[in-house]
């Protein structure tokens, strides 16, 4: 709930209302956020430009996963319907590799 609680912090601050779970419905743990995408305080609407995930957002969630000493998955990689890096890095990385890193 660290990565979740402090990534929500650094991009929504207190200008949106979010919720975060984190669950080990599948062999590893993982979170999921959801936030409102108008703004408590302005009424404006989140903004998330082409490449956000890649360029800010992810490199926020590997900075807290690599502070507690966790794997991170290189921007690279991120969720990309043309890019089939993250699934070939999926195969690759076992779940037993992905478990004695964290």
């Amino acid at each position: 709930m660290y990565v979740l609680e402090h990534f929500a912090k650094d991009v929504l601050g207190d200008d949106y209302e979010a919720v975060y779970a984190v669950h080990t419905d599948r062999e590893h743990m993982h979170g999921h956020l959801i936030w409102n995408s108008v703004s408590m305080t302005t009424g404006k609407k989140y903004n998330s430009p082409k490449g956000n995930w890649k360029n800010h957002l992810q490199p926020i969630t590997n900075k807290y996963c690599d502070e507690l000493g966790l794997s991170i998955m290189p921007a690279e990689y991120s969720r990309n319907p043309k890019n089939i890096s993250r699934d070939k890095w999926e195969r690759e990385m076992s779940m037993k590799e992905i478990i004695l890193r964290d």
